[in-house]
């Protein structure tokens, strides 16, 4: 038995480590956990450049498994498209930049992904990440099918034209169906991405918002603020022909070293120095960002436009968008920026100073990252924090440096008001708050919640799969 931490260092266990690297060998470790009355649950990773273990990067409590088992499937990682078909498969150690990559190298596109190109396929689709697309949902409604290992040591296929229910559960299934051994994703013959920056007043932004996402013209948007800022980041991307030259750079300076190298470092000295923070993301913002820039590349290349990122404490909720109504969206956003300039106690009431001595002493800076928000469509996947009940689904996301002293209040108000606002917790995220109580659970999925422990407890009869957290989200005893 040894030490387990997922990447952020906020989750750490006592567990046994298992590495498994086929089918075979998920199927036996199952029997063996089973003979011995243990739990398992999946931390598939991915893989990070400069981490050693990657452990989860997820930051929510979904792999933590005390004083039992963990099982990585980082070596299954082959990506391959079936032949005369636009299907391809992928192991769920994969990650989701090889997905995509080998995608493109095969002649297809996924229609949506996740931003960050270093997560694993197994670990992405079970907590349904978002990447973004008005009319898509997440990267797991990109699936056609899911091979799981359940705890009665079958290998079951659920596939969404032919176990519609099945996939519904399987699509978004936590690690509590089972062990993930096979994804295949539904693709399009390949494309190209044209992106678009433009740098607008953050009050017109927010204004804006609804008839900019809604906008036939603007299938992918994503919007992105750094506080103390007066202006923020709109990117817009289109679809065009593969066979379109590219245009610009997608990757390298200045976002390699902005994200990789100046941002961590950034990072740590504004939590040391935190009146320099408001001067730090001023700097950040002008150095990642031009208005009007455009570019035109593979669509992996855009979509993962960001190909590292420091370590931070990102709080993320999906709030409902529904008959075009993206009020909860827009008063989130403000009171996000409410919080962070009361905090800052500022001259004059100025947030837009980047002069350290307009701050006072004992200001407190909880936010040295970005507010981000990116758009979706609908999921009919039980547990999918971006339902099709919504229409549409607005990912808010917060982050903050790792080093940051005085996030923890920052997240829980927002963390509360975005809860307030209908928002649903994103399973792979932090929330601002631990969320122990069922009923909060329950009234967010409603029998949708039953529906999924209903073909939960058919995979896993004997509980193999759960550790506290899901005991509690599914009313299991210890």
């Amino acid at each position: 038995m040894g030490n387990w931490q997922n990447w952020a260092g906020n989750e750490r266990c006592q567990a046994t480590i298992h590495d498994v690297a086929s089918t075979e060998e998920v199927v036996d470790l199952v029997a063996q956990i089973t003979a011995k009355g243990g739990t398992i649950r999946a931390a598939n990773g991915g893989s990070h450049p400069g981490a050693l273990e990657s452990g989860s990067f997820s930051y929510s409590p979904i792999v933590t498994n005390n004083d039992q088992h963990i099982v990585q499937t980082a070596a299954m990682a082959d990506v391959t498209r079936r032949p005369g078909t636009n299907l391809i498969d992928a192991g769920p150690g994969a990650t989701t930049w090889q997905l995509s990559n080998q995608a493109n190298e095969q002649g297809l596109s996924l229609a949506t992904t996740t931003l960050i190109p270093w997560i694993s396929v197994g670990g992405a689709t079970a907590v349904g990440a978002n990447g973004q697309g008005w009319n898509l949902g997440t990267l797991s409604d990109q699936l056609q099918s899911i091979e799981i290992v359940t705890g009665t040591g079958h290998v079951r296929t659920y596939d969404r034209d032919v176990s519609p229910a099945g996939w519904n559960a399987a699509s978004v299934h936590l690690g509590s169906l089972g062990i993930v051994t096979n994804a295949t994703f539904r693709a399009e013959d390949r494309f190209k991405l044209r992106s678009v920056d433009t740098i607008l007043e953050t009050d017109d932004l927010i204004d804006q918002m609804p008839s900019i996402v809604t906008d036939a013209a603007n299938p992918y948007v994503e919007m992105s603020w750094f506080p103390f800022n007066p202006k923020a980041w709109l990117k817009v991307w289109n679809r065009v022909p593969w066979d379109t030259p590219n245009k610009g750079t997608v990757h390298g300076i200045p976002y390699d070293v902005a994200q990789k190298d100046f941002g961590s470092a950034g990072l740590d000295f504004v939590a040391e120095f935190p009146r320099w923070t408001p001067a730090f993301l001023r700097l950040i913002m002008d150095t990642v960002t031009t208005n009007g820039n455009e570019t035109i590349a593979p669509s992996a290349e855009v979509f993962h436009w960001q190909m590292d990122y420091p370590k931070v404490w990102d709080l993320c909720y999906a709030l409902p968008i529904t008959d075009g109504d993206f009020s909860a969206v827009q008063e989130a956003w403000r009171y996000a920026r409410t919080l962070v300039c009361d905090s800052a106690k500022p001259k004059d009431g100025n947030c837009n100073s980047i002069d350290p001595l307009d701050y006072p002493s004992d200001a407190t800076f909880p936010q040295s990252l970005m507010l981000n928000c990116r758009f979706l469509g609908g999921s009919s996947a039980y547990l999918s924090t971006a339902p099709d009940t919504n229409e549409h689904t607005c990912y808010f996301e917060v982050t903050t440096g790792a080093a940051n002293k005085h996030y923890a209040p920052f997240f829980e108000a927002l963390g509360l008001k975005l809860r307030q606002l209908g928002g649903r917790p994103h399973w792979g995220k932090m929330w601002g708050n631990p969320l122990t109580d069922p009923k909060a659970w329950q009234h967010w999925y409603g029998d949708r919640l039953e529906q999924f422990n209903e073909i939960r407890r058919q995979c896993d009869p004997n509980g193999i799969f759960l550790n506290d957290f899901t005991r509690m989200l599914f009313g299991e005893s210890s």
